[in-house]
């Protein structure tokens, strides 16, 4: 009896242990550190919801292309979503050539890190979960994505608003 005891005040006290470590493991995860996590657009009035007109693309080893107003337009909505409308008549592969990686048409998920001054796009036609991280400025009516680097290449993108 007294064996049975003993072995039973064991297993308690193996118990005990072991709920301690797992609540300390449980509790040392536990993340509360808020500037790590990526900002993102919760106000409805972010300069960015808006439509705008791509009217300059222009990357290091490509041509400078330049568009009429409402040819491609890109709308910027309140749940994080971006809405290419492309409206040019040329082939896929021209449209390739001239606005890749956004040469689709479609609705697409955006993500804005307000620290940074970045943007991300999630492009799922390239390959499923891509993000496109790119830096952008907003001046009043005007809009710019991308950046030209003199070593590296990049792309640059200039928007107008449209009135």
């Amino acid at each position: 009896m007294q064996f049975l005891q003993l072995l039973n005040q064991y297993y308690e006290n193996i118990y005990f242990i072991l709920a301690t470590l797992f609540s300390s493991f449980t509790f040392s995860s536990c993340n509360t550190d808020d500037d790590n996590q990526e900002p993102i657009i919760e106000e409805p009035n972010h300069p960015i919801v808006e439509d705008w007109s791509l009217i300059t693309r222009n990357a290091a080893w490509n041509p400078t292309y330049n568009f009429e107003e409402n040819d491609i337009i890109w709308t910027f909505n309140n749940q994080n979503q971006v809405i290419i409308d492309i409206n040019i008549d040329v082939t896929e592969q021209e449209l390739i050539s001239m606005l890749y990686p956004f040469h689709k048409s479609g609705i697409y998920q955006y993500v804005i890190n307000q620290i940074n001054n970045e943007i991300s796009f999630t492009l799922n036609y390239i390959q499923a979960g891509y993000d496109y991280t790119l830096p952008f400025i907003i001046n009043e009516n005007d809009m710019t994505i991308g950046q030209l680097l003199p070593d590296d290449g990049g792309v640059e993108m200039k928007f107008k608003i449209n009135l």
